[in-house]
């Protein structure tokens, strides 16, 4: 409990990443041609251009980014 520092509380920022990434899941694979579906693919593709990724994400190998992302 929160009184007690906090022990035995799940985390705030874990229940808000989870939620995260299952919105950002379904805004990527939604087969409406919304908004949100064109802002989720344009950041996922700004991200992986960043990353270094210059061919279709599915084909790319990032084996060399994820050693570098600190993912404890």
């Amino acid at each position: 409990e929160w009184s007690a520092g906090g022990h035995n509380v799940e985390h705030v920022f874990r229940v808000a990443m989870a939620a995260l990434v299952s919105e950002t899941t379904k805004a990527l694979v939604m087969t409406e041609d919304l908004p949100i579906k064109t802002v989720a693919r344009a950041a996922f593709a700004q991200t992986c251009w960043t990353l270094g990724c210059r061919t279709h994400p599915f084909k790319w190998r990032c084996d060399h980014v994820i050693e570098q992302l600190d993912v404890d």
